[in-house]
């Protein structure tokens, strides 16, 4: 994780430097163990790294993290974690549509426990990637090989069609 957090840091700050400079400092410790409280379970190792390289976006709106998705920073993983139906809590979200759908971790004990799925409200979330080091990895590697394309008006980060 810490080396794909690095390399999406350097493609950030050089090709989408405005989007970059929104991004808040990392979260420490002692929010992460707050943030953990709240939830009442443990932060998988993979969203702590996350959260502890940058706690969410800035509150300037900048565009997107990637598609249509804002990062969330742990007050806010918080708050979605609250709306939740009680089904779902063991759904840890870390990117929001501003719609009421989310990226999520599994933190659950499942199959799918680890893994990124994605939950549309009222729908049963489906799984997107096996992990989020795995999800991070496509992401960043498309990003690196120039893939996507950032529409300015809608501060979309969308990849790009054939």
């Amino acid at each position: 994780m810490k080396a794909l957090l690095t390399r999406l840091e350097k493609w950030l700050a050089a090709k989408r430097p405005r989007f970059h400079q929104n991004l808040r400092k990392g979260a420490s410790a002692a929010t992460l163990t707050n943030l953990e409280k709240r939830l009442g379970q443990p932060l998988p190792d993979e969203l702590r790294q996350l959260l502890a390289w940058h706690d969410g976006q800035g509150d300037e709106y900048v565009g997107f993290f990637e598609e249509h998705w804002l990062l969330l920073g742990s007050e806010k993983v918080a708050i979605a974690h609250g709306v939740l139906p009680a089904d779902f809590r063991h759904l840890l979200p870390f990117l929001d549509d501003d719609g009421g759908n989310y990226l999520c971790l599994d933190g659950g004990h499942g199959n799918q426990e680890g893994a990124v799925v994605a939950y549309w409200a009222g729908e049963t979330p489906e799984m997107v990637a096996p992990s989020l080091e795995h999800w991070l990895s496509n992401f960043v590697t498309a990003a690196e090989a120039g893939q996507y394309h950032e529409d300015p008006e809608r501060g979309t980060f969308h990849l790009k069609t054939k």
